[in-house]
């Protein structure tokens, strides 16, 4: 006999397919109905996978402000012109501060322009 398959809608950010199921004969179409389970996400899981996703995004960004540092304080230790004047450089500073304490702070800082 065919297993037909199916799993109830739902919302993805909130509920996942459960490993359980419930099989139906359908003997008109001689086949079994199989409807796999629903079940809530934990909340603590969802936080998590909110957490990570901050994280990932504020990982994406550092590396701007790391290498636009680097070079001016590459440049200012050996004596050369710098791209940056030091008021620029303390703004990208606070900006990769602000990057660092994103996940915890949960407020995005503006990019220095």
């Amino acid at each position: 006999m065919e297993i037909f398959e199916t799993v109830a809608s739902f919302d993805a950010a909130t509920h996942r397919q459960a490993a359980t199921y419930t099989d139906t004969e359908d003997v008109e179409n001689g086949r079994i109905i199989r409807v796999w389970a629903v079940e809530p996400i934990p909340p603590e899981e969802i936080a998590a996978a909110e957490a990570a996703k901050r994280r990932s995004e504020r990982d994406a960004a550092m590396p701007e402000p790391l290498n636009i540092l680097s070079r001016h304080r590459n440049q200012r230790d050996f004596g050369l012109p710098t791209t940056l004047t030091d008021e620029q450089a303390v703004a990208w500073a606070v900006y990769l501060q602000g990057l660092r304490d994103y996940p915890e702070t949960g407020v995005w800082p503006d990019k220095p322009e």
